[in-house]
């Protein structure tokens, strides 16, 4: 009679196949991983290295701002425009006090006791493309008698006799009557003599 192999023998038995059966499983899988086509590896290579290019080229875009001196800034396009009409109104001036430097003086004198005497003339000098233009057109388009009278107008009347910057209001207060507390003759007399004047 044939003796049946002890239990130890056959788990060893059984663990050496699982063994042999797992090299196996491995050895065809890596089969398998040398198997795949070569077009396939290639495409895959070549998508690594634009994805390693597009890194390189993110990072030198990061880095760079900090190297370069802060020579440019963003700019919206409102000030954009701003700045555009501010160079063009700049240039306008220049070409203008270059070919009239008379009006050119004339305003820089003149004009700030002309905004003094018309300050609502201010904004529409100021949003004007060309200022020192704007300026002198409006200063000259009075006639001479009414610039003087600007000026003057614009000196202050505290030489004037009876101006109201020259009573103090202490005085008005002392005129002041208490009708309230008149007798009805009284009431009557200062009446009278209001009338008559």
């Amino acid at each position: 009679m044939e003796e049946s192999p002890e239990p130890q023998e056959q788990a060893e038995q059984v663990t050496h196949d699982e063994q042999l059966h797992e090299d196996q499983s491995a050895s065809n899988s890596h089969q398998d991983e040398q198997m795949v086509p070569l077009s396939v590896v290639k495409k895959e290579r070549k998508k690594r290295q634009q994805l390693q290019e597009r890194i390189d080229h993110y990072e030198k875009q990061n880095t760079k701002p900090s190297q370069e001196d802060d020579r440019y800034e963003v700019v919206t396009r409102e000030e954009l425009g701003k700045t555009k009409f501010e160079t063009l109104r700049d240039m306008r001036e220049y070409d203008y006090a270059d070919k009239f430097p008379d009006r050119a003086k004339f305003v820089e004198q003149e004009l700030e006791d002309f905004l003094h005497a018309r300050p609502n003339l201010a904004p529409a000098i100021q949003n004007s493309p060309n200022r020192i233009q704007e300026a002198y057109e409006l200063m000259t388009a009075l006639s001479p008698k009414q610039r003087e009278r600007e000026k003057a107008a614009s000196k202050p009347n505290d030489q004037v006799p009876r101006s109201p910057t020259s009573i103090p209001k202490a005085a008005a207060l002392n005129e002041a009557i208490d009708v309230m507390n008149m007798s009805d003759n009284e009431f009557r007399q200062w009446r009278d003599s209001k009338r008559r004047r």
